[in-house]
C-alpha cells in the first residue's frame, strides 16, 4: 500500500523544521484545502490499485473506485503522459496519483458539497519521491488539478513564526469566506483552508530527483480569536 504522510499543524511544523534546518526563513507555497476524502490510484505498468489514505480498495469510498474504473482508459492516458514526461521505468517503479475525492454526499458544511463528485489531483508519488504535478489533469472526467484554483506564497521566519500570523489569517479567511474551487465551478460559499509545502521542496522535486531532507507539509484552517501562542489559527 502507498502511504501519504500526515499534514502537520503549524506549531508542530515549526518544531520539526527547526530541528531539520534551524531558524531560517522558509518560503511556502499553498493550495486550497478541499474537504473530502484522500484517494489514490497506483499504476505499476500492468494494473491499477485503488486506495484511501489507509486502506487498499476494490470498491467503495463514496463511489471513487467505481468512477476510476469507469474512466480507466482516460486515466491510463494521463498516466502515460506522466510516465513519458518524467521518463519513468514502470518495470521497477510504481506511479501514484494522490488527490481529494470530494463533492456531493462526501462531506458537509462547505460549498463544494453542492458540486458533483470529482478527483482533484494534489500530488504524484513515485517510489517515495514526490514529483511536480504540473498541469496534469483531465477536466472532461472531472479529474482536476488543485493548482487551477490558486497558489499562495508565504515567507515564514522560523526564528519568529508569530510574525506570519496576520498574513496566514488573511489568506485563510479569504478561502473560508469564498472557496476558490467551488467558485470556479459556479457555487459561492464556505471553503476550508490552505495546505502548504515548502517552496524548496516544490522546486527540487520538480527535477524528479530524490531529496535527502523534505520538510513536512502543514495546513491552516479557520480563523479564531485565540491566544497568540495558538497563532489564532485553528489547525485541523
Amino acid at each position: 500500500m502507498i502511504t501519504f504522510e500526515s499534514i502537520l499543524r503549524f506549531a508542530e511544523w515549526v518544531k520539526v523544521c527547526r530541528e531539520l534546518i534551524g531558524n531560517v526563513i522558509v518560503t511556502l507555497i499553498g493550495t486550497v484545502k478541499l474537504h473530502g476524502q484522500c484517494a489514490m490510484i497506483t499504476y505499476d505498468g500492468e494494473s491499477y490499485q485503488y486506495q484511501s489514505r489507509n486502506e487498499v480498495l476494490t470498491s467503495g469510498l463514496n463511489g471513487f473506485v467505481s468512477w476510476a474504473k469507469a474512466h480507466e482508459v482516460r486515466i491510463a492516458f494521463l498516466f502515460n503522459r506522466i510516465i513519458q514526461h518524467y521518463q519513468i521505468d514502470t518495470s521497477v517503479n510504481k506511479v501514484t496519483l494522490i488527490g481529494e475525492w470530494c463533492g456531493e454526499g462526501i462531506q458537509e458544511g462547505v460549498a463544494l458539497s453542492e458540486l458533483p463528485k470529482a478527483f482533484v489531483l494534489f500530488a504524484i508519488k513515485v517510489n517515495g519521491v514526490y514529483l511536480d504535478i504540473h498541469n496534469f489533469k483531465d477536466d472532461e472526467i472531472r479529474l482536476f488539478n488543485i493548482r487551477d484554483y490558486g497558489l499562495y506564497l508565504l515567507n515564514v521566519d522560523l526564528a519568529n513564526p508569530e510574525a506570519s500570523e496576520a498574513r496566514i489569517a488573511e489568506l485563510v479567511n479569504s478561502v473560508e469566506a469564498k472557496c476558490p474551487y467551488a467558485f470556479a465551478h459556479g457555487v459561492t460559499g464556505v471553503g476550508e483552508g490552505i495546505v502548504w509545502k515548502t517552496m524548496t521542496e516544490h522546486e527540487i522535486i520538480a527535477t524528479g530527483e530524490a531529496v535527502p531532507t523534505i520538510l513536512p507539509m502543514l495546513k491552516t484552517k479557520e480563523l479564531s480569536m485565540m491566544c497568540l501562542s495558538c497563532l489564532r489559527i485553528v489547525l485541523k
